[in-house]
């Protein structure tokens, strides 16, 4: 440690960086492993603190020394060498957590080494501030919540989430998931957003490892103006950052992020397919993507299978929907495919993935029937909007099933495993124009934006395993030359 006039001198010249350097033998007792990472999240935070990025996104993997940068030694070296007057606002989905990183905070700018330092920061109230939530001398001020906690009154030129979503809530998929985020979606956009000292300069931050294509860190990424950290643990060229303030130096698929803390040995323990991490969750925390690269409960190559023409002899054919009543730009799709079976194995010959209307819903069940006159099976499920396009279409066209879904979303396309990534397996159209989409959502079940193309094809699948088991039971049937099935 150096002295007090040389630390300073440092900190002045060398920025954010400098200061993690210098301060972290006040708050950690292990001495500090400085990865290549952490100079260019500093960067991108200083320009935070200059005004320069109002919306900022940063994906690294835990034990990176995210947190302790953003939400300790951040907000010490802003009030000491940027701004003594920035109110800060941080949240997280855990109140515990929240309330450590301000205590540390705290702790750092009371402790005699800052004071010595930077003697214009002062605590209002001393030894007697509340540690969630403090004020400074010089009108900065620190305030620690939950995302599902009270902001109302609170006022912050910065707001700093760090982890916004509880994973075990949103890992499953599903409609609570779904719920889920939403209601974090509303609170970041609604409560929070609107907590600004100064709108015209309100800067937002999140840290988050990657739970969902619609978790905030997905959806914040979305606007143009927001600037994204991606660091993956394991350099993936076509993921590969770049921003005005930095750039992922790695230049090999695979190469690690953090090689002191992380060697090759320890990468391959949490890879090991038994003592390790799950594929997901590696993908989420390591990799910074919702799901594995290769997929999720669906893997990527399990849909290789591609017909470029038609084959001939098909049977069975049939329509699975998966439908919804509303047809807003927030509503569910609407997905419908048309398959067939040669032998026991089953054939997406078309398909389509809209928001419709409940009658362009009916619309489109009608025109496919009639473009495939083949078809004889029309499967939708019977429950809500389903049972309505059942009570309508009934007595209108003929072969309409009934299905009532076993089991959750994710339960039926766990079922649905043994048919698409076996022999024969499941063979799917060449060029169709919306193939990529399919793939891409199938993938990525159950943590994609949508499950509307994944549903329809699970709905399906199930069916064409009862019809392969009918026919192979048939096929015995016949060689032991029971009367009345043929010879």
């Amino acid at each position: 440690m150096g002295s007090a006039a040389s630390d300073r001198e440092y900190v002045r010249r060398h920025g954010l960086m400098a200061f993690v350097e210098v301060a972290w033998p006040q708050i950690e007792a292990c001495p500090i492993a400085v990865e290549p990472h952490m100079p260019l999240v500093c960067a991108h935070y200083e320009a935070c603190s200059r005004g320069e990025i109002r919306d900022l996104v940063v994906e690294v993997p835990p034990g990176t020394s995210k947190s302790t940068m953003t939400s300790i030694l951040w907000p010490a070296w802003d009030w000491a060498c940027m701004a003594p007057w920035r109110k800060w606002l941080h949240t997280s989905y855990s109140e515990d957590l929240s309330h450590d990183f301000a205590r540390r905070t705290l702790e750092l700018i009371q402790s005699p080494w800052y004071t010595e330092r930077w003697p214009h920061i002062a605590v209002k109230g001393g030894g007697r501030a509340a540690s969630s939530n403090f004020w400074l001398e010089s009108g900065g001020r620190r305030v620690s919540t939950m995302m599902s906690g009270q902001a109302t009154g609170i006022h912050a030129h910065i707001l700093v989430c760090d982890d916004p979503h509880k994973p075990d809530e949103i890992k499953k998929g599903g409609e609570l998931a779904k719920k889920n985020l939403d209601d974090d979606w509303k609170s970041w956009t609604g409560t929070f957003s609107t907590r600004h000292a100064d709108a015209a300069t309100f800067t937002r931050v999140v840290i988050a490892q990657r739970l969902h294509e619609e978790d905030i860190s997905g959806r914040m990424k979305r606007s143009k103006r927001t600037v994204n950290v991606h660091l993956p643990m394991e350099f993936v060229p076509k993921h590969a950052m770049s921003t005005k303030w930095g750039k992922d130096w790695r230049t090999k698929p695979g190469e690690l992020l953090a090689p002191k803390r992380f060697p090759p040995d320890v990468i391959a323990a949490k890879k090991d397919p038994h003592t390790g991490m799950s594929r997901s969750e590696y993908a989420a925390q390591m990799q910074q993507q919702p799901s594995p690269e290769e997929g999720g409960v669906w893997q990527e190559a399990w849909f290789s299978k591609r017909w470029m023409v038609l084959p001939p002899h098909l049977s069975s054919w049939f329509i699975s929907c998966d439908a919804t009543f509303k047809d807003t730009k927030s509503s569910d799709y609407v997905s419908i495919g048309v398959w067939a079976m040669l032998g026991p194995q089953p054939h997406l010959v078309d398909f389509c993935n809209a928001r419709l209307s409940f009658t362009a819903t009916l619309a489109e069940i009608l025109r496919y029937q009639a473009t495939y006159p083949e078809v004889r099976a029309i499967l939708v499920e019977d429950k809500a909007n389903g049972t309505a396009i059942l009570d309508v279409l009934r007595g209108a066209v003929s072969g309409l099933l009934p299905v009532e879904p076993r089991g959750s979303k994710y339960a039926r396309a766990v079922a649905c495993t043994p048919m698409l990534k076996g022999l024969p397996g499941v063979v799917f159209p060449a060029s169709h124009p919306l193939m990529g989409d399919y793939v891409e959502q199938c993938k990525n079940f159950p943590v994609a934006s949508h499950d509307d193309m994944v549903d329809m094809t699970s709905q399906a699948l199930d069916y064409a395993h009862t019809l392969a088991a009918a026919g192979s039971f048939l096929d015995r049937m016949k060689e032991i030359k029971l009367p009345g099935l043929g010879s």
